[in-house]
């Protein structure tokens, strides 16, 4: 059965799959899809199959062994193609099958059977995957399918169909060349039909994802606070998301006669983040409507429960630092709880920028379901007319020099030079100012979202 020719085949047969195998993985690394790493996969398993084959070669049973291997690169097709037209596989009856196969070649060959005895009930379960897969896209997803996945289909079959045609070739050194060159066609259908399948399905994937996305961004930007003069405030605020949906959270709720705002930034960026600020948005306006007295600290416990909650069933572990300002009776007077990036507070009398630590609880909210209330502190700030309170999320503090966290990051230094430098100005002044400050020194290389307010007491007498 040692044939130089087969042989030489079975190595020219793995370096065509070698060649497919180089180009699923640069597919998979440009994509970072699943459906290439399962064709990279399926490529990689004919080079081991092709390998074994051409050194197990001594008998009838042997040979029959090495094929068995092909097994892995019909079931990996058949694995494949099911994911493109989202179909189940029988995993365990073509186990099962393979075994029963196996099982009873070994007998044909204890009973010297001939190669066509030993090598046909393991063909015939070698070719079972693809074929069964196969079947059931015929039967149930064809008429939905574009050319690409129905060329992938017809040619995962055609890889079956070649399958049993070692019972009738393998043996007949004559005729290997007849069977390699069926082969190769195989492989030049599936290395054509493949990446054209996939690359369909990936693009309509990244389509929906990005159109949802775009329906998340928007919401984002609706929920985003408005600059306003309010009684005796001033409040103006910036966005900035690092991902087309960000995990940074900017609200004002006026409830009464309180007034609610919110700096909230969730641990990471991007759409998951995202969607823990969009819950953190129904949690807090829902807590503050139902319960219009509820002071800070108890709506930082309520919502940390909430979160929590959801968090679990969502099995994320993301939480996700807030500070809440309360304003009453349409005063100056805030109070506030929270654990957070430090507020700065620029004090018009003196010129000075002042800083005040919020660090009333541990970590952040959604992070565990055991912080008591008790645990939770809070603190008054009073603000003197042109008083400034800078609120910011830890992108601004921590924003990279030319997007490189190893150059230096921008610091709370810079803001205190900039409020004490300007902070009599307009609010959409220092804000200007401020954002292009943040622009130069990033040269808009931003790793994380950036998010800030200001509320400004306005000066007796000053216009509303």
């Amino acid at each position: 059965m040692r044939s130089e020719v087969v042989q030489n085949l079975l190595v020219l047969l793995a370096g065509a799959a070698l060649i497919n195998t180089v180009f699923a993985a640069a597919l998979w690394r440009s994509t970072r899809d699943s459906l290439f790493r399962m064709l990279f996969v399926a490529w990689a398993t004919v080079i081991v199959s092709a390998l074994l084959q051409s050194a197990l070669t001594h008998n009838h049973l042997i040979v029959t062994l090495g094929f068995a291997s092909v097994f892995i690169n019909n079931a990996a097709f058949a694995r494949l193609l099911a994911a493109v037209v989202e179909v189940t596989v029988p995993w365990r009856r073509l186990v099962l099958l393979l075994v029963g196969g196996l099982a009873c070649s070994a007998v044909a060959a204890a009973a010297g059977g001939s190669f066509v005895l030993v090598s046909a009930p393991t063909a015939i379960a070698v070719a079972a995957p693809a074929v069964t897969v196969g079947v059931k896209v015929l039967r149930e997803r064809w008429s939905t399918l574009h050319a690409q996945g129905r060329a992938l289909a017809l040619s995962c079959v055609l890889f079956s169909a070649h399958n049993l045609d070692f019972v009738f070739l393998r043996d007949r050194e004559s005729l290997a060349p007849v069977g390699f060159t069926v082969a190769f066609l195989v492989i030049f259908a599936i290395s054509i039909s493949a990446p054209a399948a996939l690359l369909e399905v990936v693009t309509k994937r990244q389509a929906r994802l990005a159109a949802q996305l775009e329906i998340a961004r928007t919401l984002q930007a609706r929920l985003a606070p408005r600059d306003a003069r309010l009684d005796a405030l001033e409040f103006a605020c910036h966005m900035r998301q690092a991902d087309s949906v960000g995990g940074d959270y900017l609200q004002h709720f006026k409830m009464g006669d309180s007034e609610w705002f919110f700096a909230a930034d969730v641990v990471g960026h991007g759409f998951h983040a995202g969607l823990l600020a969009l819950m953190a948005h129904s949690a807090l306006s829902s807590i503050i409507e139902a319960r219009p007295e509820v002071s800070p600290r108890e709506l930082n416990h309520l919502v940390n429960r909430v979160l929590w909650r959801n968090l679990a069933q969502l099995d994320d572990r993301r939480y996700m630092t807030i500070v809440a300002i309360r304003r009453d009776d349409r005063g100056r007077r805030l109070v506030l709880s929270g654990c957070h990036a430090d507020l700065l507070v620029y004090r018009a009398a003196s010129r000075e920028v002042q800083t005040l630590a919020v660090e009333h609880f541990p970590l952040g909210v959604g992070f565990t379901p055991e912080l008591a209330l008790e645990q939770i502190g809070d603190a008054t700030l009073e603000l003197g007319p042109g008083d400034l309170v800078f609120v910011a999320t830890d992108g601004v503090f921590e924003a990279p020099r030319l997007g490189r966290h190893e150059l230096g990051l921008f610091g709370a230094e810079r803001v205190v030079e900039l409020l004490s430098a300007c902070g009599g100005e307009p609010l959409a002044e220092i804000r200007r100012r401020l954002v292009e400050r943040l622009d130069d020194f990033t040269e808009g290389r931003y790793a994380d979202d950036v998010a800030f307010f200001m509320l400004r007491a306005r000066p007796e007498g000053a216009p509303a």
